[in-house]
C-alpha cells in the first residue's frame, strides 16, 4: 500500500499523542509519502520512518516556498521530490503517490485557504480512498484506529460541500 499524509501545520501538543498513535496504526506501508511542512508532515515522516524503517519514504515538497528543511538533517527520506509551482501544485504531486490519503485537517469544516483540504480535494478528484482525522474532533478517534477509517467505518462526521458532496 502506498500512503499519502497531509495535515494542518499546527498541531496542538495535546492531541499529538493521539496522533502519533493513529499513525502508528496504519498496516505496513510499502511506500509513506509526506508533503514537507511544519505539523501534522513532520510529526508523519518522523513518526512514518521509526514505525516503518524498510518502507519507502518520500518528500514532496513545493520548491522554492518555505517547507521544514530541518527534516533532511535525520536523513528520513529515500525520495526527495521537489514539485515547482507552489504549494497547490506539491498536494497535486502529493496525492499521486498515494494509494490513500489520510488527512489531518484542523477542523471538520472545509477551509478555503487550506492545504489540507485543497489535498483532500485533489485526492477526490482521481479517487483515492481519503481517512480525514479531523484535529478538532480527534478525542473522539483516541480509541480507534487508522484501519477503521480505512475499512470504511470512518473516524469522524466530515461532509465536504466543496467535495461533490462525498462524505468521509
Amino acid at each position: 500500500m502506498r500512503v499519502a499524509i497531509s495535515g494542518s501545520r499546527r498541531v496542538p501538543v495535546a492531541v499529538r499523542p493521539v496522533v502519533t498513535r493513529l499513525i502508528e496504526s496504519v498496516p505496513e506501508p510499502d511506500e509513506w509519502t509526506t508533503g514537507g511542512a511544519y505539523g501534522i508532515d513532520t510529526l508523519a515522516a518522523e513518526c512514518g520512518k521509526h514505525t516503518w524503517p524498510r518502507a519507502w519514504h518520500r518528500l514532496v515538497y513545493p520548491q522554492g516556498e518555505r517547507w521544514n528543511e530541518g527534516l533532511l538533517a535525520d536523513d528520513i527520506f529515500d525520495e526527495l521530490v521537489p514539485v515547482v509551482g507552489g504549494y497547490l501544485k506539491r498536494d497535486e504531486a502529493l496525492v499521486t503517490y498515494g494509494d490513500v490519503l489520510i488527512a489531518f485537517p484542523s477542523t471538520t469544516k472545509w477551509q478555503p485557504r487550506s492545504g489540507t483540504w485543497a489535498t483532500i480535494r485533489r485526492a477526490n478528484l482521481i479517487d483515492i480512498p481519503i481517512c480525514i482525522i479531523p484535529l478538532d474532533t480527534i478525542a473522539d478517534a483516541s480509541e480507534c484506529a487508522i484501519t477503521d477509517c480505512l475499512d470504511g467505518q470512518g473516524l469522524g462526521d466530515v461532509t465536504d460541500d466543496h467535495n461533490g458532496g462525498r462524505s468521509t
